[in-house]
Order: structure tokens, then C-alpha cells, then sequence
């Protein structure tokens, strides 16, 4: 905050973004917890890398793999003005040791975007499908506004 302040020294001395990553980065113990779930999970370390932000971990999964790690549903939602769509679900379930803890956020979860950026439309990111897997399912509901 101080570089907010105009009465402090350090107002205007802003920080670089790695700066600012390497701050707000998650702990050590964090980063360990969430993998050694992933990879006892069966996910491989191939399919989990870190983002530039150090702050999320990626996953290369298929839905099928994400509902059975979370205990959830994929669906295809509608946003009742746009028309922009968003793959979301109702609950997902994390063990207690995580849940709080080491992870605030699971992304696509339960959060809806009342006009979702128009790349969220067409692909999500490290999900994919694969040959004879259940796809989530068209239009499951209306997001409202």
C-alpha cells in the first residue's frame, strides 16, 4: 500500500511483476500439498504445470478426469442475454487438507461471469475431450444477469 500513498517514500517505487508473483506466491508446503493429491490421484506430472503467476496450478485433464478428481458435473451454460456460453458446476468436493487451506479456487467451478471474454467461449483451456468421453452437457442452464 505504501506505493498507493502519496505521503510515503515509496510512493510511485512500484513493483515488477515478478515482484509482485514471487509476494503472493503460495507457499512451498502449498505447492507440495496440492501436487502430491494430483499425482496420487494418477494425474503425471506432465499434465500439471505452474502458471507465470505462481499462483494457480494447470492441469492438462479431460472433463471426465476433472468430475471424477472433484466429485462434480460438468455442464454448457447459457448467458440469458448474450448468448455466451461457459462450462461450470453446481458443487465440486476437495479433501479437507486442501480445501482453505491450500486451495482457495478451483476454475471452471461455481463462479459465473455475467459476460464471459469470448476466449472462455470457444475453448478452455487443458480441458479436452477424448474419443467416447461424456461431454458436458448443451445449454444446461441460463446464467441470469
Amino acid at each position: 500500500m505504501s506505493v498507493s500513498d502519496p505521503k510515503s517514500p515509496n510512493y510511485g517505487q512500484h513493483w515488477t511483476p515478478q515482484q509482485v508473483a514471487e509476494t503472493f506466491a503460495p507457499s512451498s508446503d502449498s505447492v507440495a500439498a496440492v501436487n502430491n493429491w494430483l499425482l496420487s490421484a494418477g494425474f503425471t506430472s506432465s499434465q500439471l504445470s505452474g502458471s507465470v503467476s505462481m499462483g494457480w496450478v494447470n492441469i492438462n485433464t479431460t472433463f471426465a478426469q476433472a468430475e471424477s478428481l472433484l466429485d462434480a458435473e460438468y455442464h454448457v451454460y447459457e448467458h440469458s442475454r448474450s448468448g455466451a456460453q461457459q462450462v461450470a458446476t453446481k458443487s465440486y468436493s476437495l479433501p479437507n487438507s486442501l480445501a482453505g487451506v491450500h486451495v482457495d479456487l478451483v476454475l471452471p467451478s461455481v463462479h459465473f461471469d455475467a459476460l464471459p471474454p469470448q476466449s472462455m467461449t470457444k475453448k478452455m483451456p487443458g480441458m479436452k475431450y477424448e474419443k467416447g468421453q461424456k461431454k458436458p452437457a448443451k445449454k444446461a442452464g441460463k446464467i441470469a444477469q
